[in-house]
């Protein structure tokens, strides 16, 4: 998985950081974007599963706002096949029941 780069994508590490998540920019192992206002961000827990937080924003020059900084892990194959429902802010888990992203952390 290719980690994050802050040089692509400078005002989603600022937000990130300005937010203060446990996990760190560098930390991050790898990211969907779906029109560059939203994203799923990933990181690998130390029993090998996969915590996801997702961002948004309004517009390509709009800050980021976290939408869900974490909740239950997902394993490596739920990650490859997750996708973000187009021209939406959420994604789904095509083995798990479609999920809203505010749905899933409840």
């Amino acid at each position: 998985m290719p980690k994050p780069s802050k040089t692509n994508n400078p005002m989603l590490k600022q937000a990130w950081e300005e937010y203060g998540h446990m996990i760190s920019w560098e930390q991050l192992v790898d990211m969907k974007m779906d029109r560059g206002c939203y994203v799923v961000l990933a990181w690998e827990e130390e029993d090998g599963t996969i915590g996801v937080a997702d961002m948004a924003r309004g517009g390509s020059n709009q800050p980021w706002e976290m939408q869900n900084d974490g909740g239950d892990t997902i394993t490596k194959a739920e990650w490859k096949e997750l996708r973000i429902v187009p021209d939406c802010d959420w994604f789904e888990i095509p083995s798990r029941k479609k999920q809203k992203a505010s749905s899933y952390y409840d």
